[in-house]
């Protein structure tokens, strides 16, 4: 039977080892258990979620909360801290508190966080850094309000997605918001805490509360709505993005996957086949949607020759397939190459194996091998 435990509260992120953490606290039936967690695991968590098992991505909400729209606009949030007593120790909490026509309302400053402005992973272990968004690229405005922004070889070429780059933009094309972005981080190296102002001018959200009187409670935003980039158009540059020039020469050489002949090959089909971490687990991303809809465009500074056509002079290699299930389910380290459970009798490679390859046919040959001892 599953055992559900109920996300009690996030203490501060903090240096442990040489790496950023967080301990996360969860509630059962009897006791209050705290869970070291690493920084990045922010994104499986939301206040009030119910895990089962240890698994951060088996949740269940409560029954008694709601899901319901909320426009945060013109209220004025301020940051409050205060204690919980968990196991006997004083755990300190911040959370922004408003009112709003007889309303009160309560948002976990670790939740803006998670949920509006560090929405991945590489934001999250930026913000938790000092100026380190000029380690991964620089922008610049031109007179039409055009947005550019050149990343450095650093920058991961999955991160250069639509929604990845319109987040960005957004942060940095509203000065607050970077301004946000960038306390949050100084504060935590500086003060030991999550303490940074609350500057959205616009904040309307879609939310899991939990209403008592005229108390709101916000435990997990699901939506940000009609977010604004302050550009007309968004140009981005990087050494991924190259511009290709159709070549009318054949190629000089081919390359595919070994093929699969035998059942001892594993499956690179079933759970667990690849090495991406997208395959793994998925996080409770957050939606975003914005009210102008801004065109980005890749600025192609390489030009790279492309060659489509093949002729009898293209040579075709036999090379590994890197989407192989790992034979340890060992995140990618040591792979199947393909050679070990394959017959010998059916493999084909052409450069420096061919000649070993050769060998190996020889000696199969043999019914008996003579071993002298010298």
């Amino acid at each position: 039977m599953d055992e559900y435990v109920k996300l009690y509260w996030i203490d501060t992120p903090y240096k442990f080892e040489n790496k950023w953490v967080i301990d996360a606290y969860f509630k059962s039936n009897t006791t209050v258990e705290k869970i070291m967690l690493d920084w990045a695991s922010t994104h499986f968590l939301a206040f009030g979620r119910y895990y089962s098992n240890g698994n951060l991505n088996s949740v269940q909400n409560n029954k008694n909360e709601l899901v319901i729209d909320l426009n945060l606009n013109n209220i004025d949030f301020r940051l409050t801290q205060d204690y919980l007593n968990i196991n006997s120790k004083e755990i300190r909490t911040d959370i922004f508190v408003g009112y709003k026509n007889g309303k009160e309302y309560r948002i976990p400053a670790l939740e803006i966080i998670r949920a509006v402005i560090a929405t991945n992973r590489f934001l999250l272990n930026r913000i938790v850094e000092l100026d380190s968004l000029t380690k991964y690229f620089v922008f610049r405005f031109d007179k039409d309000r055009n947005l550019y922004i050149d990343f450095f070889d650093e920058y991961e070429r999955k991160l250069l997605e639509s929604s990845y780059i319109k987040h960005l933009a957004w942060i940095i094309t509203n000065e607050n918001i970077l301004k946000m972005f960038n306390q949050i981080g100084k504060n935590i190296w500086l003060c030991g805490n999550i303490s940074y102002d609350f500057l959205f001018e616009n904040l309307q959200i879609k939310a899991r509360i939990h209403e008592e009187k005229n108390i709101i409670r916000i435990f997990e935003i699901i939506e940000v709505k009609n977010k604004i980039i302050n550009a007309k158009e968004i140009y981005i540059s990087s050494k991924y993005i190259n511009k290709l020039n159709i070549s009318n020469h054949p190629k000089s050489r081919r390359y595919k996957n070994l093929n699969i002949t035998d059942d001892k090959t594993l499956d690179s089909k079933i759970d667990g086949a690849k090495n991406q971490q997208s395959d793994f687990i998925d996080t409770l991303n957050t939606k975003h949607s914005y009210i102008n809809n801004i065109k980005i465009n890749g600025k192609k500074k390489n030009i790279r020759p492309l060659r489509i056509k093949e002729d009898e002079n293209t040579n075709v290699y036999e090379i590994e397939n890197n989407n192989l299930r790992t034979s340890a389910d060992i995140g990618g380290i040591y792979r199947l190459k393909g050679i070990e459970y394959k017959n010998i009798e059916n493999i084909s490679v052409k450069g420096e194996l061919q000649e070993f390859i050769e060998i190996m046919k020889l000696l199969q040959k043999k019914k008996k091998l003579t071993i002298y001892k010298l």
